[in-house]
């Protein structure tokens, strides 16, 4: 969150440190999702998480400015969810 109010007191138009705080929040958000609904044989969840990684993704992939290493972990939430997705899919489908 520093890194948040670092970037609106310095008047810079790098937006990188509050982007990281939602990437975060994000990241927490996916994981409550996919524990409240991993006994669950439907794919509601796992298509939710696999939203809301694309739309964390996009806000760190887009947003990268001072903080490079929010690219990083931009990334790997949309691997991450993904992989989730995919593999839950087959699982629950058999296939």
């Amino acid at each position: 969150m520093l890194a948040g109010v670092g970037n609106a007191l310095d008047n810079s138009n790098s937006h990188s440190g509050s982007a990281g705080v939602f990437v975060a929040i994000l990241y927490i958000v996916i994981g409550i999702v996919y524990l409240a609904t991993r006994k669950s044989p439907k794919m509601g969840g796992d298509i939710a998480g696999l939203v809301i990684a694309i739309i964390a993704w996009m806000l760190g992939a887009f947003n990268v400015g001072i903080y490079k290493d929010l690219q990083v972990w931009a990334w790997l939430i949309l691997i991450i969810g993904v992989m989730f997705f995919i593999w839950h899919f087959i699982t629950n489908r058999g296939l």
